[in-house]
This record gives C-alpha cells, structure tokens and sequence, in this order.
C-alpha cells in the first residue's frame, strides 16, 4: 500500500468516524485583537486532525462558503452576496502561482487570502456557478471581472476592485456595454464602490475604459481547475506535542500575506497533511515535499510552488534532529481573534487542545487591513502636485532612496510631520529586505500608487515601533 493512500486512509477515518469525530467550543475574549493571534497546543498523545470556525465563519468546504453567504447578507440579489463575500473576505495580492488549483475557492479563501484579479473574479464565478447560477469570467487586457446573469440579465461584478457599473435605466451594465461605452466607466451615472479610493479611482479611470474598449483582446477566462472537488475541506493536522499559531505576518513586507506555523517537536517524524498552501519551514530536518528534498531558503519553496501543476499539501518530514516549524499561508481575514470569539473545533483529539490568544511582538505588528486610507489619499494627492516626481528612473535601492530624499527636500516631511531620522532609519531596515531584487522590482517603484505604498509601509513602521 503506498503512502499517499495510507495518509488518505487514515484522514477519511478521522473524519468520517462517528465515534472518533468530537465537538471542543471554546469562548475565549481578546483585550487586543488587532495585535493578537491564536496559538493551539496538543496536549494529547496523538494527532488531532480538525476543522477551525471563530463566531459562525467556518467556511473549510464549498457548502460552508455558500451557506455563509447567504446567512450573513441579507436583502440581495445571490451575484452581490457573492461579490461582497470575495471583496471583503480577500485581498488583492502577489501571485503564488499561476497555475489554475488556486481557482479553488475553498483553497483561495481559506488559505492564499486572495491573489490577483483573475483568481478572485474565478472564485466569485465558482462559487455562483457551483450555487447553480449561470456566470463567467472576462479578461480585458490585464484585468478580469465576472459576469452574471441575473433574473435574465447579464451584469459585470469586478470583485477585485470591488466595482459595480450602472447605466441610465439604473441596471447593472453587462459586458458588451462597458466595452462599447467608455462614458460608463469614466464618466460614471452611477458607480457603487464597496472597496478602498485607491481601487474606485481606478475603476473610473481612462486606462481601465481603455482596457474595456481594446476588443480585440478581450475574451473569456477559463476558471476550471483540475482538481475540482465538491468534498474537499480545510482541515488542520497537529502531531503530539506540536503547536500552531496563526496569522502572523509573512517574512516579505511587499507581499502582505499571513501564515500559519505548525512548530513539531523534535523526534517526531511522518507526513503531515493539511490543506492549506506550504510556505516554507525552518530547522535542522530533512524535508520532502512534491518528491524532492527541500531547503528552508524561500525562493525554493516559492518557486516550487508557482511551478506545481496541481496543489500538494502532503509534507513528509524524513529526520526531525531539534524540531521543524512548518509554515503555511492562511487568510488573516477569517483567522484573526476578534474581540468575542467563540471557536469550535471538530474532528479527532480536538478534547485535548489547548487555545488562547498571545500579543505580537513590536517587530511583528502586521497591517492586515489596505493601506490606502485618508493618509495615503492626501499624500498621492500632494505628490501630484510635482510633475517632476514621474520623472524619476528607479532601478535599485539607492534610485528609491535618492526619490525620497527629493520630496523630503520639497516640503513633504514637514507637511505631514515625519520625523526624518526615524523614517531613514525605518527605510534602511525595511529597504535591507530587497536588496537582492533585480530591476523590474525597484522599477514598480515609479509608479506613484507604489511609490506612496512603499511610503504607508515605511510610516506604519515607524508608528508601531514608537509604541
């Protein structure tokens, strides 16, 4: 009997068997949710293997997802509740990978917490499509939106800007209006925005009619995945003696993504397999993921990932010498501690964990929530004022550093009270992190959307050290 069908074996036991499966509720209270994450401990004698749902979120398999859907909006049609679900429960993000297992939304929901906007306009249009509802998805030129057709009528929902378009009879625009209009989109009757001022000034701006109204490019995007799999669910996996804690900010500021940490004592040794996306693991161990042995370095890890054809989740940890931490991407969104929280746990050995919630360290203060607030308003409207600023060629580190020097120079640390030698030495810290980027990273850096991210970055920095 080869592995993979032993491990299957013994997870459809513990997940199936009536008189193993129990039920742990815990309510817990958070002083400091927004600085606070949830550490698990297995006290018991063996691996627990369980389901995680905090105040009614539990959405591990696509029937939780639709269920959750449609208890927690009200009063709209089934495409909205779908289209706020994506837009508030996920976030524009780097790309793992881009391959198409991500267009499941279990997986893109529960673990990535969102991607580019192709991987979330195909989440919208599974789940609609899985609830029986007729939907599809569009690329136009480098973005993707869905559309859905609703009571008879076709209607474009952008759930990565977090858009919706309406023409003068007050419905909803389809496809072919916004591609052959352009006054929909720049010059708005009527625009309803449920995400950040940095995404609707992009929604209503001239690159994106553009992007609609070049046709000849325009086409459907395909949103199957191969392993499309009704039964599948995110479930954890903690061996003796281990601990997981959860979200934590990732090691890379420019990704803003959340991981998980599974930390495993030494000794132990076996497969772990849970269905959230590996990230990468640190100590002295000898690690097998899809049938090659591993580094804890994070480019391999990153790189074998985005090059996987099909998702794997199976970790085979050969030699364990002084413990392993294994880390995984996991959806802040629906992770977090709030205030409340009442968690249950189903499934084996959930009778001997231990929950509670611990307080970050002042070096890990993570910004789950967009950067683009009053804040970064006011500083991409002062920026604009100096037509000089997109004159600049950022290619390094030093390129970026000699662009804030200038606006430093024109006013703009004044204005807006910064104390220059506590963002310099913010900046030398984070800037330390990239350092080995090549030229295409640093060059994003001239767009002035991201050159006033990088900024938000660096001054969130300096706020959380001062407390």
């Amino acid at each position: 009997m080869n592995r993979n069908f032993r491990v299957f074996l013994y997870l459809l036991f513990v997940l199936c068997s009536c008189d193993k499966t129990t039920t742990q509720v815990i309510e817990l209270r958070t002083e400091n949710p927004e600085k606070s994450y949830f550490e698990i401990i297995n006290n018991g004698d063996n691996t627990a293997v369980f389901s995680f749902e905090n105040n009614n979120t539990g959405v591990y398999n696509i029937d939780k997802i639709v269920l959750f859907i449609k208890q927690h909006y009200q009063d709209m049609p089934d495409a909205e509740k779908v289209w706020r679900f994506i837009v508030e429960y996920t976030k524009h993000k780097d790309l793992i990978t881009e391959n198409n297992w991500l267009y499941n939304p279990v997986l893109l929901i529960n673990s990535a917490g969102g991607g580019l906007c192709g991987f979330r306009s195909a989440a919208m249009t599974n789940i609609l499509v899985y609830m029986g509802i007729k939907a599809r998805s569009w690329c136009i030129n480098g973005h993707v939106v869905s559309e859905v057709n609703v009571n008879g009528r076709w209607q474009v929902y952008d759930p990565d800007l977090g858009v919706v378009y309406y023409d003068e009879n007050d419905n909803i625009c389809n496809f072919h209006q916004l591609s052959n209009n352009s006054r929909y989109l720049t010059n708005s009757l009527k625009m309803m925005s449920i995400s950040s001022y940095c995404d609707s000034l992009s929604a209503c701006s001239k690159k994106m009619a553009e992007m609609y109204s070049s046709r000849s490019d325009n086409s459907l995007f395909n949103t199957f995945y191969e392993q499309y799999d009704n039964n599948q669910q995110t479930f954890f996996m903690m061996p003796k003696g281990s601990t997981l804690i959860f979200p934590l900010p990732d090691n890379s500021q420019k990704t803003h993504f959340a991981v998980a940490e599974l930390k495993i004592p030494k000794a132990w040794t076996g497969v772990v397999k849970m269905s959230l996306i590996p990230y990468n693991y640190s100590g002295n161990a000898e690690i097998e993921f899809q049938n090659k042995l591993m580094t804890s370095d994070d480019r391999n890890w990153s790189e074998s990932i985005a090059a996987s054809e099909k998702f794997v989740d199976e970790i085979d940890i050969r030699k364990n010498s002084n413990g392993v931490v294994l880390r995984y991407y996991i959806n802040p969104y629906l992770y977090r501690p709030e205030k409340n929280n009442s968690i249950k746990l189903v499934g084996e050995g959930v009778e001997c964990l231990e929950i509670s919630s611990k307080i970050f360290n002042l070096d890990q203060q993570p910004d789950w929530d967009d950067l683009c607030d009053e804040n970064f308003v006011s500083w991409l409207h002062y920026l604009a004022l100096y037509s000089e600023l997109g004159e600049f060629k950022v290619e390094c580190v030093d390129d970026y550093v000699a662009k804030i020097n200038w606006i430093e120079k024109k006013g703009a640390f004044a204005k807006f009270n910064i104390d220059s030698k506590m963002f310099y030495n913010q900046l030398h810290k984070e800037s330390g992190k990239y350092n080995h980027e090549n030229n295409e990273f640093w060059q994003q850096l001239e767009d002035e959307n991201n050159f006033v991210h990088s900024l938000m970055i660096i001054i969130k920095g300096i706020e959380h050290v001062a407390k």
